[in-house]
């Protein structure tokens, strides 16, 4: 389902059903007139399970440099891109730090084992 962005070049949508499918956009003129279909593979990391927010504070958000991650005790935590590619994994204990520098500009998705339930944060990389 797209829930923002229909009718501009950028839309967030809600993945239901199966963790694997396509995506796909049709560009289309103000006269009416459709191009090809775009189509991109998807594969979900995982369902995102909504925990309150004391139990994960990521900020700053968008990020430039180091992002902060502030958790409720020991958790491990990985760092996708888009793609399902993990760019970054580790054990965070309360507080810490991930170093952002050395990866591109984007959007990825931040994902938390919190006592076997995963949270999982969106972070854009400027």
């Amino acid at each position: 389902d797209i829930i923002d962005g229909e009718g501009t070049s950028t839309v967030e949508v809600v993945w239901w059903g199966d963790f694997e499918g396509q995506l796909c956009v049709v560009e289309t003129n103000e006269e009416g007139c459709s191009g090809d279909p775009a189509c991109i593979d998807v594969t979900i990391i995982n369902s995102i399970v909504e925990i309150g927010s004391a139990m994960m504070n990521i900020y700053p958000n968008p990020a430039k440099d180091i992002l902060n991650i502030e958790l409720n005790g020991p958790n491990y935590i990985q760092m996708f891109d888009l793609l399902s590619r993990e760019v970054w994994a580790g054990i965070i204990t309360d507080v810490g730090q991930i170093d952002l520098r050395l990866l591109e500009r984007g959007v990825y998705l931040i994902r938390a084992n919190i006592d076997g339930v995963y949270a999982i944060e969106r972070v854009v990389v400027h």
